[in-house]
């Protein structure tokens, strides 16, 4: 299963994780904690735009244990609008690495 992008946001201001080209299949993001401390994460899914408000969201302040990884399972979850965004937040600095995996739809 490819990466389709990775970031590690340095500050709390919410980031761009990808931005939609051509039509791609998202099946994973692990959301990794490298630091002793908790910190929450947001993760925004807009098909048609970079809209990153509880409107968008798929997790919303969760908390990523010091130390640990979450994952979100996108059970194949298809994005097709050109310019449409994954855009993710930490609530730490230089806490948290994200990576999405899935693949680009041929069709």
């Amino acid at each position: 299963m490819p990466i389709l992008a990775q970031l590690a946001p340095a500050d709390t201001t919410a980031a761009v994780l990808l931005t939609v080209k051509n039509r791609i299949i998202l099946h994973k993001l692990f959301i990794a904690n490298t630091t002793g401390v908790n910190a929450t994460c947001r993760v925004f899914m807009d098909d048609n735009g970079t809209t990153a408000t509880a409107a968008t969201a798929l997790l919303y302040d969760k908390v990523v244990v010091l130390n640990t990884t979450e994952e979100l399972d996108f059970d194949e979850a298809t994005m097709s609008t050109p310019t449409g965004t994954i855009t993710v937040r930490s609530g730490t600095n230089d806490a948290l690495t994200f990576t999405l995996f899935g693949e680009e739809a041929l069709s």
